[in-house]
């Protein structure tokens, strides 16, 4: 578990022959993500439009190589899913991902890295606290 990640609050009790014990830990949004994640690219534009703009979170990434190939790399290892990328005109890469949780809510990001200098996430998801979470989840899977 890291610290600096974001969470989700998990709740366990447990009885047994002497009693009922309660447990609660966070865990990292990126445990609770799914392989069943990746959406067609074709729908990634409707979805992102379909949620508010008050659904959305945006953060600054850092620490790790600013290169779209170890970019790449890491999301997949964490079940977030390139759906398409282009180069946009400021010579940075976007990415357009989808991840979706083990509840079955699904998370648009879209990850823009300019080589060798800064990375940024913006993310959507009908649940606000799901896409205020991704952005430092990813800082988390980036840089690990």
């Amino acid at each position: 578990y890291n610290a600096a990640a974001p969470s989700i609050e998990l709740a366990v009790a447990i009885k047994n022959n002497t009693g009922v014990y309660y447990f609660k830990d966070q865990i990292g949004i990126d445990a609770a993500l799914t392989e069943g994640g990746r959406i067609e690219p074709s729908e990634y534009p409707q979805r992102w439009q379909a949620q508010p703009a008050a659904n959305q979170a945006v953060g600054s990434l850092s620490g790790f190589p600013f290169d779209v190939a170890h970019v790449e790399s890491k999301l997949a290892g964490a079940n977030i899913f390139v759906l398409n990328k282009r180069k946009l005109q400021s010579g940075a890469d976007s990415l357009y991902c989808s991840c979706k949780t083990d509840t079955g809510v699904v998370i648009l990001c879209e990850v823009q890295v300019m080589p060798g200098t800064s990375a940024r996430c913006a993310a959507r998801s009908e649940v606000p606290v799901l896409s205020k979470e991704l952005p430092p989840a990813l800082q988390a899977v980036l840089s690990s």
